[in-house]
């Protein structure tokens, strides 16, 4: 896991000068954090449905099933050396018009959802390797939340 940014740089934005477009931010994240009960409901609910899905009567490969070799390690850091280094390639205001809400905000849900659901908790397949990064994970689905659409529709969706 990466260390994530403690939620006191947030507290730096109490100066008497402030823009009206950082007001307009600020409403729309404070919009946002009353939709994160409804977020966890739907999640919850999906986590429910996925463990009263019907299971294949057998396992492991299926025979003439291809098999995509996805890059994911690359897409991490890619991932955060865009949006979650000390020096990233992308702005502040970059991240919030991308993911549609603060850093401070999106550490707390990639926080909260990755405690609370299984499906964001780190992984092992039965060869060894790793499934996808939580990180990537729930930047997809904010992403997906924020814009509305699917994640193939969206630009810089191989990397987010």
């Amino acid at each position: 896991m990466f260390p994530l940014q403690s939620s006191s740089s947030s507290s730096s934005s109490s100066s008497s000068s402030s823009s009206p477009t950082e007001d307009s931010v600020d409403s729309f994240d404070e919009e946002f954090v009353n939709v994160i009960p409804l977020m966890k409901h739907h999640l919850d609910v999906l986590a429910q449905a996925q463990l009263h899905a019907p299971k294949a009567p057998y396992g492991g490969s299926k025979k003439g099933r291809k098999v995509k070799h996805r890059n994911y390690a690359l897409t991490l850091e890619i991932l955060k050396a865009n949006y979650f280094v000390d020096r990233p390639v992308f702005l502040k205001e970059d991240f919030k018009r991308r993911f549609r809400m603060k850093k401070s905000l999106f550490f707390h849900i990639f926080n909260d959802i990755q405690t609370h659901f299984k499906y964001f908790q780190p992984k092992f397949n039965n060869a060894g390797k790793p499934s996808i990064d939580p990180l990537i994970k729930v930047a997809g689905a904010l992403r997906i939340l924020g814009y509305g659409k699917d994640l193939n529709s969206l630009v810089n969706a191989s990397v987010l």
